[in-house]
C-alpha cells in the first residue's frame, strides 16, 4: 500500500510537471506493480517515503527519464533542480556579467531567507562592489530584473523548498569563499544562521565543507562580527548534531567568554549558554568540562532566583539546567546524585506544566524519559517503566494534537520504554515498542541524517539484543 501510494504521487507529479512545461501533452502511465521489478524495488527504498523527494524526481523525470531521476540521491535531486533554476535566471539576461550577477544576487536573497526590495538593492550595491563588477543599469535594475523572473514586486523570495535553496547557495556562493557570508550575516543574522546550519546538516555528511567553513569564518572574525549574529548561529545549531558538534562547542564557548554581564538582562542569556555548553560538551564525551559548565549555569540561575527577567527570556531554565546536570552526573557514574537532580527537574516542570501545558508538557516528558533511564541504571526497573511510560503517553498526546510535533520525542521514549519492558520480562511489549521506535527513526534519519542517524543506530542495536 505504501509503495502504491508513492507510485500515485510520482505519477501525479510527472503529469503536473509536464502540464506546466508542455501544456496539453501528457505522460504515459507508470508500469503496473510487478511489470518492472527495478521500478518496484526503487520505489520501495526509504528515500521515497518523502513525498517532496518524489515530486522533485517527477520534475526531473519529465525531461531526463524516470530511471535517471530515481537513481539520484536526495542531494543530487536538489542540486540538479537548483542548477536548472539558476540556468533559467541566467538565461533571462544576455550580458555575460549580468548573468553571473543575477545568479549571485539570487543566492544572496536565498541565504537571507528573502529580502524586501529596498534591502535587496542595498545588498546588490555592496555585493557588486565587493566583486568589482557592474550590472548594466546598476543594482536597482538587477533587483528589478530578478524580481520580474521571480514574479514578485515588493519582496524577493528565497528559492524553496529549503533543500533546493541550500543547493543553490552551494552551487553559486561556494566559489566566492566565506567573505560573502560574513557580509550578509549582518543583514539578516537569524536567516543566514538558519540557512548555514541547515546546509551543514544536509550537505556536511556528503563532504561538502562550505556551510561549516562559512560558520567557522564567522567565529574566526571574532570581535568584528556582532554578538547577535553568533547568538543566532548558536541558537540555530541543534543539540542533536554530529557534523557540527565541535563547532557548536567552539561558538558557545566563544559567547560565554565574550558576553559581559553588564545588566541583569544578560545574566539569563549567559546561564542559558552555559547550560547549552554543558550539553554540547557532553555530546563530545567531555563530561568533566560539562560538569563545570552546568555548575556555572546553575550558580547563575540560582542567583537570579527565578526572577521575572529569567522567566521571561528562558522559562523553565532552572529545570532544564537540572536535567542537564543529571545527564552529566549519570555519564560520570554518579547515578544517585543524578536521580536527585532529575527528580528536582521533574517536580519543577510538573508545576510549570500545570500552569502552562502548551509550553512545558514536552520538557516534562523529556525529563521523565531521563528520569526513567537513571532509575533503570539504579536497577529500579519498575519505577523506570512508570516514568518512561508516562513520557510516552505525553509525547503521543502532544503529537496527536499537533501534526508538526517532532516524532523524535515519541521514538526516544519508546526506545527507552522497550529497555525497561524487557528488564521487567515484558518481551512482546518490548519488541513492539522498539519496532515502532525504529519505524519512526528510519523516516526521521532519511530526512535529516545528521540529527537522527545515530538514534536509529542505537535503536537497531537495542533490537538486536532482544
Amino acid at each position: 500500500n505504501e509503495v502504491a501510494l508513492r507510485r500515485e504521487v510520482l505519477q501525479a507529479g510527472m503529469e503536473a510537471a509536464r502540464a506546466l512545461a508542455q501544456p496539453g501533452k501528457g505522460v504515459p502511465r507508470l508500469p503496473d506493480p510487478g511489470e518492472d521489478s527495478w521500478l518496484d524495488q526503487r520505489l520501495a527504498a526509504n528515500q521515497w517515503a518523502n513525498p517532496l523527494l518524489l515530486l522533485m524526481a517527477a520534475v526531473i523525470a519529465v525531461s531526463d527519464g524516470l530511471n535517471a531521476a530515481l537513481k539520484l540521491s536526495r542531494l543530487d535531486l536538489a542540486t540538479k533542480l537548483a542548477t536548472r533554476e539558476l540556468d533559467r535566471i541566467r538565461n533571462s539576461a544576455e550580458n555575460p556579467v549580468a548573468k553571473d550577477l543575477l545568479a549571485h544576487l539570487y543566492a544572496c536573497v536565498t541565504l537571507c531567507g528573502g529580502l524586501e526590495r529596498s534591502k535587496a538593492i542595498e545588498v546588490a550595491e555592496k555585493e557588486f562592489a565587493a566583486l568589482h563588477r557592474q550590472y548594466p543599469g546598476g543594482p536597482g535594475q538587477a533587483v528589478q530584473d530578478l524580481a520580474m523572473q521571480l514574479g514578485e514586486k515588493d519582496r524577493l523570495p528565497p528559492l524553496v523548498p529549503d533543500l533546493i535553496g541550500e543547493a543553490l547557495i552551494a552551487v553559486t556562493l561556494a566559489e566566492y569563499g566565506t567573505h560573502v557570508t560574513t557580509r550578509l550575516a549582518s543583514v539578516a543574522p537569524a536567516e543566514v544562521a538558519s540557512s548555514l546550519v541547515r546546509g551543514a546538516q544536509d550537505f556536511g555528511r556528503a563532504a561538502e565543507r562550505w556551510p561549516i567553513e562559512c560558520l567557522q569564518s564567522l567565529v574566526a572574525e571574532g570581535k568584528n562580527v556582532p554578538a547577535l549574529v553568533l547568538l543566532e548561529i548558536e541558537a540555530a545549531i541543534p543539540l542533536e548534531t554530529v557534523v557540527m558538534r565541535e563547532l557548536a562547542v567552539e561558538i558557545t564557548q566563544f559567547l560565554v567568554d565574550r558576553l559581559v554581564p553588564t545588566s541583569r538582562e544578560v545574566e539569563p542569556i549567559l546561564a542559558h549558554l552555559w547550560t547549552n555548553l554543558s550539553v554540547r560538551q557532553g555530546k563530545l564525551g567531555r563530561h568533566a568540562e560539562a560538569l563545570v559548565s552546568i555548575s556555572e549555569a546553575l550558580r547563575r540561575l540560582k542567583a537570579l532566583d527565578g526572577g521575572p527577567t529569567a522567566n521571561a527570556l528562558f522559562p523553565g531554565g532552572l529545570a532544564h539546567a537540572l536535567d542537564a546536570q543529571a545527564n552529566v552526573q549519570s555519564a560520570m557514574g554518579r547515578p544517585t546524585e543524578a536521580l536527585a537532580s532529575i527528580t528536582d527537574a521533574v517536580n519543577a516542570l510538573r508545576e510549570l506544566a500545570d500552569a502552562n501545558p502548551r509550553a512545558f508538557l514536552r520538557p516534562l516528558a523529556m525529563s521523565l524519559n531521563n528520569k526513567g533511564c537513571i532509575q533503570g541504571a539504579l536497577r529500579q526497573f519498575s519505577d523506570a517503566l512508570v516514568s518512561i511510560s508516562e513520557a510516552v503517553r505525553i509525547h503521543r498526546a502532544l503529537s496527536a494534537d499537533d501534526p508538526s510535533y517532532s516524532l523524535h520525542w515519541v521514538a526516544g521514549a519508546l526506545n527507552n520504554q522497550s529497555i525497561w519492558q524487557r528488564a521487567m520480562g515484558q518481551h512482546l511489549e518490548a519488541f513492539a515498542s522498539i519496532s515502532e521506535a525504529i519505524q519512526i527513526r528510519r523516516a526521521l534519519a532519511e530526512d535529516n541524517p545528521d540529527s537522527f542517524l545515530p538514534d536509529l543506530a542505537g535503536s537497531l542495536f537495542n533490537l538486536s539484543t532482544m
